[in-house]
């Protein structure tokens, strides 16, 4: 028989290796303000503070739900920033020269050919010497 059978879970479980209570299917994550340091934590409730294993000061224990949620309205309004940048920016036409090289190297043997092997493409590198 299973420890969790049946349709409830309790929403405390007691962690005999960190002798108290410890949310039971929760991985808090602490993200502290101060160094940027973001990790999970097992032995500390979310809602509490703790101090940040980077640079000690204290940082918030937030659920994993809870920061998750809050990452993608972030990343949501962020993108929509983007999209709303991208259209007010101007089209940029290709530069017709870009095709012309394209073609001019479609055609070269890049496994035998003396094309990069210019003495002026090599004079710096002669000179550093």
């Amino acid at each position: 028989m299973s420890f969790f059978a049946g349709d409830y879970h309790a929403p405390w479980l007691y962690c005999a290796a960190f002798e108290k209570l410890s949310w039971s299917f929760v991985m808090p994550i602490q993200r502290c303000n101060q160094c940027g340091h973001t990790g999970e934590v097992l032995d500390i409730l979310p809602g509490t503070q703790a101090s940040c294993p980077s640079c000690q000061a204290d940082a918030p224990v937030y659920d994993t739900t809870f920061f998750v949620r809050r990452l993608l309205q972030q990343y949501g309004v962020l993108n929509k920033e983007v999209k709303r940048l991208r259209a007010l920016q101007p089209e940029v036409a290709e530069a017709p020269a870009a095709s012309a090289v394209g073609s001019e190297l479609a055609g070269l043997d890049l496994h035998n050919t003396s094309a990069l092997a210019a003495a002026e493409q090599h004079a710096p590198i002669v000179a550093w010497f």
